[in-house]
């Protein structure tokens, strides 16, 4: 278990990649580790039948982040996602995509980790990040984010099935 993230340990924690709604890394990915994972949540609604364009960022029985990091960490909101594009600027390289905020200057950069259908990881010059907010016309996809070296912009509307293991970018709400 890591400890609650603060800014001053959140560049050591370790990261994971999770399923959508998975509020834990259950050490696999893909349809059967989704059905299993389902098959024995007891907490409340499962997650495969969270209904379409539901928000579960910082809610402990969904969220990873809350749930892995602890504190106010929690997945951000397609919203969220959309701010962070519109109010920065990207650089891009073969590894990794460089947010800089147009007001602060401040930055951010996030690896392209690629994607989880199964045990092993696809798609690994692409960076795909969960929003917290399930498609809103088909129960089995979830919102997430794309981005490679090739395109100018990020896209924010890209759907992945829930069972995807993608990884998060955690965001902290001050209390």
């Amino acid at each position: 278990n890591d400890p609650t993230a603060t800014a001053e340990n959140i560049s050591k924690l370790k990261g994971t990649c999770v399923m959508w709604a998975v509020n834990k890394d259950i050490g696999g990915y893909g349809s059967k580790a989704y059905n299993s994972y389902n098959d024995s949540f007891t907490e409340g609604t499962k997650p495969s039948e969270l209904p379409t364009s539901y928000n579960f960022s910082g809610d402990i029985k969904y969220d990873a982040a809350r749930n892995m990091w602890g504190g106010e960490w929690r997945i951000p909101t397609q919203a969220e996602w959309k701010e962070l594009f519109e109010n920065s600027n990207c650089t891009a390289d073969n590894k990794s995509i460089t947010f800089t905020s147009k007001t602060t200057g401040n930055k951010i950069v996030l690896p392209y980790i690629g994607y989880y259908d199964s045990n092993s990881p696809s798609g690994t010059t692409i960076g795909y990040y969960w929003t917290s907010v399930s498609q809103d016309t088909n129960l089995e996809k979830a919102v997430s984010t794309q981005f490679t070296a090739y395109t100018k912009t990020p896209l924010l509307h890209t759907i992945a099935n829930r069972y995807t293991g993608l990884p998060v970018r955690p965001v902290y709400t001050k209390p």
